[in-house]
């Protein structure tokens, strides 16, 4: 089989910020063509929504390890920014297509040079005065391995038939296990007999004359996964913070008085909801009908890259925090109820010192 059209696209998303005014990052690249708002090339009669798209800036051509790409830069206002390389692969064999493919997949050169990128935009926005962080650890990546024009096509029978599609997704140079080959494909899923999107968790091939939405509505659905991670982690310290306090025995009346209690309690309850507002906003930002490819596409992507499973632990820890919140409020109340009742005695023990002259 020969491609004659397709192009290998790696994908790194950062969260940087709670929320970014993407008029001042449109700023960070005065030498780009400037930003441009990303919508979807073909929508389906109303079958998909997407809400607050991002800006994209193309940053130009550069050449990495030897191979011609596309640098481009985006940016959402839920807080997350990211850089995309797309290399374009033009006249090859299935065979060379692999190989070229696990090649730029596996580059540490341009594995350096996104994280380089990405840090430049990161204290170019803190330089605009964006209140911006940077955690390495808070970050997604994704390799698109896109077909474009094949010969004979390329669809869900000619992936079958080439083991070498398979195995790149895994970066593997052998067949893989009959098992595991079922498993992949049973993320596989199909529009028209020529085309074709495989899903994993760190990658998809997708084989599509048009494949910009499709690729877009999965980098949605890890846009979402990385905002999940980002509040599962923030309510998980805000949790151990919160249990802190309540162990602070000795300092059970420093506390009271001191209000720490208090202001334990409100940034919790506060994170409460505003994790709650947040990934509301994050995972309605994709409205899609029931019926509608797109849909089963987005689907498919929340599925595989387990995005429900960190919403549910979230969610779990969101209700934890708010029955701790619960009990700290009432070990307030006690602590109150106890320092009243001392007071009282205090004051008839006041009252009754007088009279122990004439008692004695």
């Amino acid at each position: 089989m020969r491609i004659e059209s397709g192009r290998v696209v790696r994908l790194k998303l950062y969260d940087v910020a709670e929320e970014l005014d993407l008029g001042v990052v449109g700023g960070i690249y005065p030498t780009s063509p400037g930003p441009k708002v990303r919508f979807l090339r073909r929508p389906v009669g109303g079958a998909i929504e997407l809400a607050r798209p991002p800006v994209v800036m193309d940053l130009g051509e550069w050449v990495v390890d030897g191979y011609r790409c596309e640098v481009a830069f985006r940016a959402y206002e839920s807080g997350v920014v990211g850089f995309s390389l797309s290399f374009p692969l033009e006249g090859l064999t299935d065979d060379e297509f692999a190989e070229a493919s696990m090649a730029i997949r596996s580059s540490s050169s341009a594995s350096l040079e996104v994280d380089r990128l990405a840090r430049e935009a990161f204290e170019a926005m803190k330089g605009a005065g964006l209140s911006v962080w940077w955690d390495p650890d808070l970050t997604e990546e994704f390799t698109f391995f896109v077909v474009q024009k094949a010969q004979g096509g390329l669809g869900m029978r000619e992936f079958k038939e080439s083991w070498r599609f398979a195995s790149m997704m895994y970066g593997e140079g052998r067949p893989l296990s009959k098992h595991l080959l079922e498993a992949l494909m049973g993320n596989a899923m199909s529009y028209l007999e020529d085309d074709l999107l495989v899903m994993n968790y760190d990658g998809a091939f997708i084989s599509d004359r048009e494949p910009d939405d499709i690729m877009m509505i999965v980098e949605y659905a890890l846009l979402q996964l990385l905002e999940a991670r980002y509040y599962d982690g923030e309510v998980s310290r805000r949790l151990g913070a919160l249990y802190g306090a309540m162990d602070m025995k000795s300092a059970h009346l420093k506390a009271l008085f001191s209000g720490g209690y208090i202001r334990v309690r409100r940034e919790a309850m506060k994170l409460v909801l505003d994790a709650r507002l947040a990934m509301d906003s994050i995972l309605s930002s994709v409205k899609v009908t029931e019926d509608a490819y797109y849909s089963q596409v987005y689907a498919k992507a929340l599925r595989v890259l387990k995005t429900q499973a960190w919403v549910d632990s979230m969610e779990r820890k969101l209700g934890e925090l708010k029955d701790a919140c619960e009990m700290l409020e009432g070990e307030i109340q006690a602590l109150r109820a106890n320092l009243l009742e001392w007071i009282i005695i205090a004051l008839i023990a006041l009252e009754l010192i007088p009279l122990l002259p004439k008692l004695l």
